[in-house]
């Protein structure tokens, strides 16, 4: 799908239900095949039980999503959501990793965690994006980007948006597994919790030996941080 550049407004979704979005699922079903949203800017309002984004709500299997925007309003009742897309993770059997690029959100986010401006949880590569929208998660898991960074690669991102949650909260991912990477990457935003919040990474689950060790280079926090207990 190619929005070239048109805006999709007053976007209405309210249901008890996963991958809730202005396409629920984007996956390949064929190696073969392309599954690129692209181009297209979508203002309005979704609300559903879990992976929630105003562009996609659900990405799997080397999908591409490039170029969008995303304006308004979503409420989740539980994981994941993304002014984005919901849900960008990979499943066995992809050759392919999956690409965010290109992409700005506005869209303020409210609910239960695993919250982040661009994905609520990754394991795809996320590039050229930013976050400008608020979220205000009543669990923990929240980034200014990525809530949950499952060993996926962060290139050229940043956020000024307001992040509040309980624990695992950061300016740019709330929580990093290791092998994770965040290259290049800033947080202009408040970020607030109660425990592990970071400027850059809430929580960085990693080991002191490669492959597996988070790697974070170049990236710079001048945003203020509030916490009750732990912070980075």
């Amino acid at each position: 799908f190619d929005g070239d550049g048109h805006m999709i407004s007053d976007l209405f979704i309210r249901d008890n239900l996963k991958s809730q979005g202005l396409f629920g699922l984007l996956e390949i079903s064929n190696k073969s095949q392309m599954a690129i949203v692209r181009n297209v800017i979508v203002k309005g309002y979704v609300k559903g039980l879990g992976q929630c984004g105003l562009v996609v709500g659900s990405q799997y299997g080397g999908s591409i999503i490039e170029n969008c925007e995303a304006y308004g309003a979503i409420e989740c009742k539980a994981a994941y959501a993304g002014g984005i897309v919901g849900c960008s993770e990979y499943i066995n059997g992809s050759a392919n990793e999956m690409l965010i690029s290109g992409c700005t959100n506005y869209a303020d986010l409210n609910g239960f965690g695993y919250f982040g401006g661009i994905a609520g949880v990754a394991s795809s590569v996320i590039k050229d994006c930013v976050n400008h929208g608020n979220i205000v998660a009543s669990n923990g898991y929240s980034g200014g980007i990525v809530g949950y960074q499952n060993v996926g690669k962060l290139y050229n991102c940043g956020n000024t948006g307001k992040i509040e949650g309980r624990d695992n909260v950061g300016g740019i991912s709330g929580y990093s597994r290791q092998s994770s990477k965040l290259y290049n990457c800033y947080n202009a935003g408040h970020i607030v919790g109660k425990d592990w919040v970071g400027g850059i990474i809430g929580y960085c689950d990693t080991y002191d030996f490669a492959p597996l060790e988070t790697q974070v280079k170049n990236c710079i926090n001048w945003g203020m941080i509030e916490a009750q207990y732990g912070m980075e």
